[in-house]
């Protein structure tokens, strides 16, 4: 593999479980200040990979997976998890090359709950490719999510709606599904 790797980590815990499932040698930014979104950008600034990884601090994966799905995933291509609401990804775990991030401006940082469907709407928008994973693919540990309840969703709908106004209908479509 040519390209080199940084995996980024936004946390609130000073030792994310995910940091067991980190090759030996990869650059990793573990950022425990600001929103998901701000956490997500500094730790892209603080690493220097051509390909960044973006992993929630309560997932696991073997490290044959990672080198698998970093191979697979090409300049203009995004991939992540299948989300739950509007077959888009999750930034559980996530690979897009640097220059596609940069391209993309990064994630909206006023968001803290739906900055990944911001995300892939934003890259829809500028004809970039989202290739899906079953959420089954990495291990994620189940727990309650504070700031990601009914109310957060409907307002950063209404929010990504008027920002993307070609896909306002089916946002809110698949929301009322």
């Amino acid at each position: 593999m040519s390209d080199s790797i940084s995996i980024v980590i936004p946390t609130l815990d000073g030792d994310p479980w995910t940091l067991d499932s980190v090759p030996a040698g990869v650059e990793t930014a573990v950022v425990q200040e600001g929103n998901r979104s701000e956490a997500r950008n500094e730790g892209a600034r603080r690493t220097s990979g051509d390909v960044l990884v973006f992993c929630d601090d309560d997932v696991s994966f073997d490290e044959s997976f990672l080198w698998k799905q970093v191979e697979a995933t090409e300049t203009g291509t995004i991939l992540g998890l299948e989300d739950f609401d509007f077959g888009l990804l999750l930034t559980r775990f996530m690979i897009v090359h640097r220059v596609d991030f940069e391209e993309l401006g990064g994630f909206d940082e006023r968001l803290n709950h739906m900055e990944d469907t911001e995300f892939c709407l934003n890259a829809l928008s500028r004809g970039k490719t989202l290739n899906e994973l079953p959420r089954c693919a990495v291990h994620h540990e189940e727990h309650e999510s504070p700031g990601q309840g009914r109310w957060a969703t409907l307002r950063n709908s209404a929010y990504l709606a008027a920002r993307y106004p070609q896909y306002g209908p089916w946002l809110l479509r698949e929301l009322l599904l």
